[in-house]
């Protein structure tokens, strides 16, 4: 049996999940962050994929609700307003601006899903995470009808 390198292990973690640890919970502002991001790719390839406008426009919708039902938690939770930057304008290839809005979907939704169970705003990440599921769907369909 192999035996895995503890030190090779996190690096590979950190270069898949950025600086989130493992079982840590990520904080309502990296989510955010997250989502401004996802936000930014599926902007960039509407315009650029003008055939795949519907789809692309309504998980833009979405994203920008999932943001601001998390500012909304945040400002309930006693955190300020806003204080967001927008996302990163993208460029590239839009196979591969894809392939990461996927993973984002699966980061975020995942940390949806996780907590789901919140006495208090459990139902609003249970509905974000079915959401960044029916994106990652969406996603791989437009992935597979690129040629």
């Amino acid at each position: 049996m192999e035996k895995i390198d503890p030190q090779v292990a996190a690096k590979v973690w950190q270069r898949v999940h950025g600086n989130e640890k493992p079982g840590e919970a990520v904080s309502l502002q990296t989510m955010v962050a997250w989502e401004k991001e996802t936000e930014a790719i599926l902007l960039w390839l509407s315009r650029r994929l003008p055939d795949k406008g519907y789809p692309l426009q309504q998980m833009i919708a979405d994203t920008r609700r999932h943001i601001a039902c998390l500012q909304g938690i945040r400002q309930l939770n006693g955190g300020k307003p806003g204080g967001y930057a927008a996302g990163k304008p993208m460029s590239g290839d839009p196979g591969a601006l894809l392939r990461k809005c996927y993973g984002q979907c699966l980061r975020v939704g995942g940390q949806y899903a996780s907590r789901a169970e919140d006495a208090q705003y459990g139902c609003v990440f249970g509905d974000m995470a079915r959401t960044k599921r029916r994106h990652c769907a969406m996603i791989l369909e437009i992935l597979g009808s690129l040629s």
